[in-house]
């Protein structure tokens, strides 16, 4: 069963001072917690798992920071749920393939979030932005 769904539940940016020459990125991505939500789906309540995340992106040395926090909606069966939901509480794990599909979400909506926050308070961008590059012998171009 696939990701259903994904919110913005808090979202801080903030630039602290101009960025220098040089500019440390870190970003940041973790699950805070899996829980089951009701979900009204149609006419029926369905069962899902929230994902609770926060993503973040700190501009060293305190140039600025952004900070998203949202939720993933999961559907799957009942048991399945169950199943992830127990394995939560009692170890903090969720299975590879499944959290793999939620970060990959999660961190895709995230950082295309960020990048138009950080143009709005021209910090850097966090990724490497792709470039044209001209070159020398433009006489063999095709195009």
């Amino acid at each position: 069963m696939p990701v259903s769904g994904l919110n913005f539940d808090r979202i801080s940016v903030e630039r602290t001072n101009e960025p220098a020459q040089q500019v440390n990125i870190k970003n940041n991505l973790f699950i805070k917690d899996v829980k089951e939500q009701e979900l009204q789906i149609g006419e029926q309540k369905k069962t899902v798992l929230r994902f609770d995340f926060e993503f973040s992106i700190a501009y060293e040395p305190k140039v600025g920071s952004i900070v998203i926090g949202g939720h993933v909606i999961y559907l799957d069966e009942n048991n399945k749920i169950k199943d992830v939901t127990n394995n939560w509480k009692k170890k903090k794990e969720v299975e590879p393939k499944l959290m793999e599909q939620v970060l990959n979400v999660a961190l895709y909506r995230c950082t295309v979030k960020a990048l138009d926050l950080a143009q709005e308070l021209n910090l850097p961008a966090h990724m490497r932005m792709p470039r044209i590059k001209t070159s020398q012998d433009t006489k063999n171009y095709i195009g």
